[in-house]
């Protein structure tokens, strides 16, 4: 079930809360409805705030733990918790069990696991398998700054060129009204 929302431009986030928050009283254990409510609340705050959402993705993946989507969330979750050791490892089940539509995603997380944990040449690794699948901007970015981080200050700053890149894809996004698919 893919359902649409629009940002808080659109005012329909509200909407959506209360839905899902409607559906978690119905089922509080639902697996999809704690992502959908989890990824509602951390994609639409400050990411700073991930600890406060964590337990939503949590109950989800201790109801799911063999559902792609749902250990991703909790992966993204522990991620912005900071646990990234634990987030690594879930995100390496998802490389390993998620198919084809997962992996790219996945290894670009895990890469950005590993690159929160310091070891910079092993997040240029799993970056660059990201990247040879679909060779996306943020991803690029993301290789670029691990580089430098690991020492490889030219080849860092050339590839960190893309930038450029993403602000143009960010700011064309925030140009128009979002929308974003839960589920």
């Amino acid at each position: 079930m893919h359902e649409e929302y629009q940002d808080q431009r659109g005012g329909l986030i509200v909407d959506q809360y209360k839905k899902f928050a409607g559906d978690l009283l119905i089922a509080p254990d639902d697996p999809q409805a704690l992502v959908n409510q989890f990824a509602l609340l951390s994609d639409n705050s400050d990411r700073a705030n991930g600890k406060e959402y964590l337990v939503l993705a949590q109950r989800a993946y201790y109801a799911a733990t063999d559902e792609v989507n749902v250990a991703f969330n909790y992966a993204s979750a522990l991620n912005r918790a900071g646990d990234f050791p634990r987030a690594a490892k879930i995100y390496e089940w998802c490389v390993e069990n998620g198919g084809e539509e997962w992996r790219t995603r996945s290894l670009h997380h895990l890469g950005v696991a590993y690159r929160a944990m310091g070891q910079n040449e092993k997040a240029i690794e799993l970056y660059t398998k990201a990247i040879a699948r679909e060779p996306l901007a943020h991803m690029r970015k993301d290789r670029a700054i691990a580089k430098m981080a690991a020492g490889r200050l030219c080849e860092g700053m050339e590839e960190f060129e893309v930038r450029k890149e993403v602000a143009a894809d960010k700011a064309s996004k925030g140009a128009a009204v979002g929308r974003l698919q839960i589920g």
